[in-house]
């Protein structure tokens, strides 16, 4: 009987397009927040993952994609290689021989084999020296030694050595690469050159390179940018379709510029957040909707037009509310670490209208809520998120911790008590219990 991989969810990565075949290796190789529970491989990975959600939480890219944290294969989705080409990861790797390959699948000697870059740039192949401007056989020679060059990863400091390639495939540009922190290309040979001298050569060689993609141009502009509508003229984008860059324009306006429930409605940044809501992109698209409820979803037509959007989202309802509610919940933590209470409640109760069903999100309302001082508004939080998830420790702990502030201690332990038939091992939560029995022996 043949096998039916369509039942066993392989696909032949062959017959994917670039972006299908990306979220194949995405799957294993890639920073992602789970917005849905239960993922098993065959499933549509952007159901259950966002790809840019981790964004919203660090800055794991430069304006352009360079890596700063240990995460660097999504930097693909900046490379001008896969934007206005057609790479994918198998263009170069051999995914099951974990050895290197062109795009037409042909084996290559390895990492260092300008065949990965050739097999696009038949042009390059007989004399790479004519356009790399280096001696054949040596290491400048080599198309990986210029763009995509050992760099030391950012993420661990200067302390350990520990140099690697990114996906971003970038041209270099020795001034432009200082200004934004990164160990130039030409540095890595020429260790006794200056930028100056380095980019009067690159410049002599190729004359006006490659002008960087027009979103990322506009990320990079707007980093000195303070005034609102300036910022939101370079931020917000709904064109030209570049999802990773158009995302992290929206997180970047929404942290330094927009404030829940902001009094006056901008109709020029409602317009743009619901052009970037059609985006085919479901990480753009769901942000740009949380984007207009965090800021306009008490001004009038806001949430009937997000009311209209999830109608017509069909079978991407759950995914699109998953990545809402997270960012949302996002955004409260953010405020309820720098103290700002109410914004952060509203933040969280913004993120129960899109996930009602979310434990967690009651759990950091509650915590908001204690934390402020309104422990009988915590104690309702904490008991909703043990009723949506009676199985987990966590939220009557918590709930007997806000008890115990309130000296209610017979409440406090048989909450405690309760966890601990759940979690029976756990230290802090036995100590507290100890402490309050003594108490009520006093």
């Amino acid at each position: 009987m043949p096998l039916d991989l369509a039942q066993i969810g392989l696909a032949s990565l062959s017959t994917l397009s670039k972006d299908e075949s990306l979220l194949v290796c995405f799957r294993w190789h890639a920073t992602k927040d789970a917005v849905q529970p239960d993922y098993i491989d065959g499933k549509p990975l952007e159901r259950y993952f966002s790809l840019k959600l981790p964004i919203l939480a660090k800055e794991l890219h430069t304006p352009d994609g360079r890596v700063r944290s240990f995460s660097y294969q999504e930097n693909h989705l900046f490379s001008d290689c896969y934007i206005n080409g057609s790479m994918t990861c198998v263009d170069c790797h051999a995914p099951h021989a974990l050895t290197y390959r062109d795009n037409f699948g042909r084996a290559l000697q390895g990492r260092f084999d300008n065949g990965q870059c050739t097999g696009c740039h038949a042009n390059l192949e007989e004399t790479p020296e004519l356009h790399s401007h280096h001696k054949s056989g040596s290491k400048g020679n080599l198309c990986v030694s210029c763009h995509m060059p050992y760099l030391q990863a950012q993420g661990i400091g200067d302390q350990i050595t520990y140099g690697r390639s990114d996906h971003l495939i970038a041209i270099p540009r020795p001034e432009y690469d200082a200004s934004i922190g990164i160990e130039n290309a030409c540095l890595k040979c020429h260790p006794d050159k200056s930028t100056e001298v380095l980019e009067e050569q690159t410049r002599a060689w190729y004359g006006e390179v490659k002008p960087l993609n027009i979103l990322v141009r506009r990320l990079l502009e707007a980093k000195a940018v303070t005034d609102y509508d300036q910022a939101s003229d370079l931020l917000l984008n709904s064109r030209p379709h570049h999802p990773i860059a158009q995302v992290t324009g929206l997180f970047e306006f929404l942290k330094r510029f927009m404030t829940v429930n902001m009094v006056s409605a901008d109709e020029q940044v409602i317009g743009q957040l619901k052009a970037m809501s059609s985006s085919s992109d479901l990480d753009l698209r769901a942000f740009s909707m949380m984007a207009l409820h965090f800021a306009y979803g008490q001004h009038s037509g806001v949430r009937e037009f997000l009311a209209d959007q999830l109608q017509s989202a069909a079978g991407d309802d759950a995914a699109i509310r998953g990545r809402w509610a997270l960012a949302l919940d996002y955004l409260g933590s953010r405020y309820a670490m720098s103290s700002q209470y109410d914004d952060a409640v509203a933040c969280f109760e913004k993120a129960i209208e899109v996930r009602p069903d979310d434990p967690v999100v009651f759990s950091n309302l509650a915590k908001a809520h204690r934390d402020h001082g309104d422990n009988t508004a915590a104690i309702e939080a904490f008991r909703t998120a043990i009723q949506l998830q009676p199985a987990s420790p966590r939220y009557y702990f918590q709930l007997a911790k806000t008890y115990a502030q309130m000296r209610r201690d017979t409440e406090a332990i048989q909450v405690l008590e309760q966890g601990l038939i759940r979690a029976p091992d756990d230290k802090s939560a036995r100590r507290l219990l100890r402490q309050l029995r003594q108490q009520e022996r006093l």
